[in-house]
C-alpha cells in the first residue's frame, strides 16, 4: 500500500462524445471579463432602480391603506377592468356557483339588496332582455347574471336563446 497523500485524480477532460469539456472558467458566450464587469454594472442598477420602486410602491399603498382602502378588495376590482361586460357576467355567476357549491353565503348576501335599485320593475326587464341578447349574439355560456326563476332570469334566458338562435339563421 502506498504511503503519503492520495494521489490527485484529475477530472475528465473529455465529454461522452469526446468533446472538450469546459473547465473552470471557461465563458462559453465568448464575452471577455470586461463585458461580464459591464453587465454586473447594468443588472444591479437596474435592480436597484427596481428596488427603489418597489419600496415607492410600499410606501404609496401602506399610505392608502392607513387612509381606509382596502387593498385585497381594490386590488380585485382593478384587475376586473380588462374583461368586458360578459366577460364581467361569466365571471360573477361562477363566483356565485361556486360560493353556492362551497355553502358560502354569497347569494344570501347579494339578495339583501334586491329592491333597493330606483329601477322599475319594466326597466329591470328590459335590462335582463338587453343583457340576455349581448350574452346570446357574443356565444357567451348560457350563464344567466339573475336568478332563472326570477321574471329578469326567464326573460334574460328568453333573449339569450333568442340571439342564439339569430346568430345560427
Amino acid at each position: 500500500m502506498p504511503r503519503g497523500r492520495p494521489r490527485k485524480v484529475k477530472p475528465q477532460e473529455t465529454g461522452n462524445g469526446g468533446e472538450p469539456v469546459p473547465g473552470i472558467g471557461h465563458n462559453m458566450a465568448g464575452l471577455s471579463a470586461e463585458q461580464i464587469l459591464e453587465a454586473t454594472r447594468e443588472i444591479e442598477s437596474e435592480e436597484r432602480k427596481k428596488d427603489e420602486t418597489v419600496g415607492s410602491l410600499r410606501s404609496v399603498r401602506k399610505r392608502w391603506k392607513d387612509r381606509g382602502l382596502d387593498l385585497r378588495v381594490f386590488d380585485a376590482i382593478r384587475k376586473l377592468r380588462k374583461f368586458t361586460i360578459p366577460e364581467l357576467t361569466v365571471e360573477f355567476n361562477h363566483r356565485v356557483a361556486y360560493g353556492k357549491a362551497l355553502h358560502i353565503p354569497i347569494y344570501s348576501q347579494l339578495e339583501m339588496f334586491s329592491g333597493q335599485s330606483e329601477m322599475s320593475d319594466e326597466d329591470r326587464l328590459a335590462e335582463a332582455r338587453a343583457r340576455g341578447l349581448v350574452a346570446g349574439k357574443s356565444g357567451a355560456e348560457r350563464l344567466s347574471p339573475y336568478p332563472l326563476e326570477t321574471p329578469a332570469g326567464r326573460v334574460w334566458a328568453e333573449a339569450f336563446d333568442e340571439a342564439v338562435r339569430g346568430r345560427a339563421a
